[in-house]
């Protein structure tokens, strides 16, 4: 009986059901596809393990400086290290690395090693002589190369050919670099390295993954754990937790629909389980019929919200894997990332698409159940119990004395608010959180200080805004109550339900103004943003539009310099140190005389020509200081130091370019025994940049036309930003399917009410006029409430930024939050045009004989 029960009450409303259903398998869905974002890239990197490294588990190397993708392991390791590594791990090859231009094209990673060795550790019989080569298949992939083709290794020392013997098909011999991102591996016979051999131990285990860390090798050298450190890198996690964060507005208004469901359901079957009550259906029955029926509903809404998840996660894992092509660049090489969920996900998002909302039904069914047989008066009741205030006074109190004061005080507000329903007082409280809000400050100095401070200014914002609104509301209940007067019928029906069912209107109202508040908050954000980098980079580098950086290890062998290509405009060579000072360490660049003629460097005060005296230098702060002195170190490892004082010629805003470079000196001041790295600038028209980086390529420079690496950072923004925009659809999505929950159960729950006033005479038209106005109301006061608090948020935060930034500027996308806005009004009115359709049918005598 209970199941015959439970399955005619879940039959009976099939079209709440299936709406109830939709909203928590979207918010659901986000989970799943969040979390299989996680599962993709663990399951990449197992493939990676297995493509790209084999034997490879770790390294052991001397402790040597670094520069970016470059080693700088000069060191030979002794002979009697490598026989001690190789008492204590199964596999030892020893080698020496060096970077190289391959073609004039593809930066490559050289490894040079003996072939024995190679195919002892590898496991296989290779072959590789002097001039020949063996080639990593991704290598041979993207510069289409087979066996027997000619290569040519382009060294900081000079150009080597190489004849290519064999294709590493898998395995170390495919290797790509400890991060798996490197184009890929070139092997060669050590006797065509120009350099110390060896230099670094690759290692092997032959153990489980997860035992490397454990593993303990006495050594002189630094040993590093290069599959484990691969495998367990936080990205996948972190990549999930990053899209679970935009996603939480969106999953908190999904279970927050089905929340108004229980409560829906529980209202509908109380009079119902009353009766069955009084005729002899035990206590523990009633208990069994509402959770087989919530059983239902969550098992369902799971196993659709895990189907939609799949395609979700899809989705964003292509998103992601577009923006990590735009912004890649010829120095960086991912594969593509497959789609995969695994069972633990599975399981996962369908134990908490089950759990939580029979959780909720097990919170809903004791009321009910723990109250007499006798019929209650459901009319609904916007209230707190005196529990609930006296928690909420503790725990203000407690929150007041922490970082979160404001909050506390917002808190504290709402539930006097709630408690007294009063006009005067809610639109006194309501002033003072809009007060707080606007006059309290963003704290950018930490990530948990911003964190603290938004939500203390956000929180203070968004309910002093609700506060004023429903006050300003309750405030014109005699204008309504005139207008009902003077016989507007549909404003009568329709304005009295919203009088008497406030809690579920106010939450869908609340609930669309949360969503609203967000998206404007992240329109506004964006826009400044956007328009921040724009006036950032409109103007290049200080107007230059082509950067060539010199190879690091050129910059440290000798202080080279740069050709001049023809096409290269009003070039400029500058050389970087860092200088530390006691105000900190700080990038100082040494340029020369055509920087000061051709750059768009202003000074706020001095003049360049004040730069002829020795030993000055320009500083990027408004300080008052007539000299700095400190120490000038070289950017390059074992590039040098010296102690320096420099004369302030002048000054100039630092933050108005797009590299806050802190101190410009002239070239002829650059020390003669500290190593810079050179750079070299100039412009050059779209039409030639190709061939000019293309000539820098060729002489084992890194070129880099800005306009392009400009428009990469474009289209890698607008990647994320559509796909957060994505997410916070799922939001509207949800919400919309709040509203017609709404909408639906008030048409079905009227049908006989509907029948006798179509009978009475009333027109169909204000019957649908009447229905829209209960409901428009709620959801107008919703984007009225979001639209101001978000606007004000965002400009709050911006303008934050700006000071903190102090070029970036405050944009309020007005076309931006308008398209948001009216998105939310076409899913409303399509909402809105599934009741109105069925009230346009409805039969007077039907609907007084049926009824749900």
């Amino acid at each position: 009986m209970i199941l015959k029960i439970a399955l005619r009450n879940f039959t009976k409303n099939l079209k709440i059901s299936l709406v109830v259903i939709l909203g928590l398998a979207i918010s659901l869905s986000l989970v799943t596809g969040a979390l299989s974002l996680s599962d993709s890239i663990n399951v990449w990197k197992w493939e990676r393990i297995e493509e790209n490294f084999g034997n490879a588990d770790a390294v052991a190397e001397p402790k040597s400086p670094s520069f970016l993708f470059f080693s700088f392991a000069t060191s030979k390791i002794d002979d009697s290290e490598i026989e001690n590594l190789k008492k204590q791990v199964k596999g030892v090859l020893p080698v020496s690395e060096d970077s190289a231009r391959l073609n004039s094209t593809l930066d490559v990673l050289v490894i040079a090693t003996e072939p024995e060795y190679l195919s002892d550790f590898v496991g296989e019989s290779l072959t590789l002589n002097p001039g020949e080569a063996l080639v990593g298949k991704s290598i041979a992939e993207l510069m289409n190369l087979k066996v027997g083709d000619r290569i040519t290794l382009l060294f900081s020392s000079g150009s080597k050919e190489f004849t290519v013997v064999k294709i590493g098909e898998k395995g170390f011999l495919n290797f790509k670099g400890e991060s798996a991102s490197l184009s890929g591996t070139v092997f060669i016979n050590v006797k065509d390295f120009d350099g110390v051999f060896p230099t670094k131990c690759y290692l092997h285990y032959d153990l489980p993954v997860e035992k490397h860390e454990e593993t303990t090798i006495e050594t002189n050298l630094r040993v590093r754990n290069i599959k484990y450190s691969f495998l367990k890198s936080p990205i996948n996690k972190s990549l999930a937790y990053v899209t679970l964060a935009f996603s939480g507005i969106s999953i908190f208004v999904g279970f927050l629909v089905f929340y108004m469901f229980c409560e829906d359901v529980i209202r509908d079957r109380s009079s119902t389980l009353v009766t069955l009550r009084k005729i002899g259906l035990r206590k523990m029955e009633e208990w069994g019929i509402l959770l087989l029926e919530g059983f239902m509903y969550s098992l369902i809404s799971a196993s659709v919200g895990v189907l939609i998840g799949i395609f979700v996660g899809k989705f964003l894992l292509s998103r992601f894997q577009e923006v990590v092509d735009v912004i890649s660049s010829s120095f960086f090489h991912f594969d593509k990332i497959g789609f995969h969920l695994s069972i633990s996900t599975l399981l996962l998002s369908l134990g908490l698409g089950v759990l939580f909302p029979m959780f909720l039904f097990f919170l809903k069914a004791r009321e009910i159940t723990g109250k007499p047989p006798i019929y209650r008066e459901m009319r609904e009741q916007l209230d707190v119990s005196w529990k609930l205030v006296i928690f909420a006074v503790l725990l203000s109190f407690v929150l007041f004395f922490s970082e979160l004061r404001v909050f506390s005080v917002v808190l504290l507000s709402l539930i006097i608010a709630i408690k007294l329903r009063n006009p005067f007082i809610m639109m006194a409280l309501g002033t003072l959180n809009l007060g707080m809000g606007l006059f309290s400050s963003l704290n950018l100095q930490s990530e948990k200080a911003f964190i603290f401070s938004s939500l203390n200014k956000g929180s203070a914002i968004f309910f002093g805004v609700t506060l004023l609104v429903f006050s300003v509301v309750l405030l014109s209940k005699n204008v309504f109550n005139n207008l009902m007067s003077r016989g507007n019928l549909s404003l009568l029906i329709g304005l009295s339900y919203v009088q008497r069912f406030p809690k579920k209107g106010i939450t869908v109202s609340l609930t669309f103004a949360f969503l609203i508040f967000s998206v404007t908050v992240f329109n506004i954000l964006s826009a400044s943003a956007d328009r921040f980098v724009q006036e950032k980079v409109k103007g290049g580098l200080f107007g230059y539009n082509f950067l060539v950086l010199e190879n690091p290890f050129r910059s440290l062998l000798a202080k080279t310099s740069l050709p001049v290509h023809e096409e290269l405009k009003d070039p400029s060579r500058v050389y970087l140190y860092t200088l530390k000072t006691e105000r900190g360490e700080k990038m100082i660049a040494f340029v020369d005389e055509s920087f000061f003629r051709n750059s768009t460097l202003k000074l706020l005060r001095g003049s360049a020509r004040s730069l002829e005296a020795s030993d000055t230098a320009l500083i990027g702060d408004p300080v008052d200081l007539e000299e700095i002195t400190g120490t000038l170190k070289s950017i390059l490892p074992l590039g040098g130091r010296k102690e320096v004082k420099f004369k302030v010629a002048g000054i100039y805003n630092k933050n108005d370019y797009l590299v806050p470079i802190d101190m410009i000196a002239p070239i002829s001041n650059v020390p003669s025994d500290v190593k810079p790295l050179s750079l070299l600038l100039g412009r050059v028209e779209e039409s030639s940049a190709s061939s000019v980086k293309q000539f820098y390529f060729s002489k084992f420079a890194y070129p880099f036309f800005l306009d392009e690496e400009f428009k990469k950072l474009y289209s890698g923004i607008e990647g994320l930003v559509s796909v957060i925009k994505f997410i916070f659809l799922f939001g509207f999505l949800s919400a919309s399917s709040g509203l017609l929950l709404f909408v639906l159960k008030s048409y079905f729950s009227r049908i006989k009410i509907m029948g006798t006033l179509r009978a009475v005479g009333m027109k169909i038209n204000q019957l649908v006029a009447s229905f829209l106005i209960e409901h428009l109301f709620f959801l107008f006061g919703g984007i009225l409430i979001g639209t101001v608090s978000g606007v004000l948020m965002g400009y709050f935060v911006s303008e934050a930024m700006s000071e903190s930034l102090g070029t970036f500027m405050v944009s309020v996308p007005t076309a931006s939050i308008l398209l948001s806005l009216l998105t939310v009004i076409a899913l409303a009115s399509a909402v809105m045009v599934i009741p109105s359709l069925m009230m346009s049918k409805l039969s007077p005598l039907e609907a007084m004989k049926e009824g749900e």
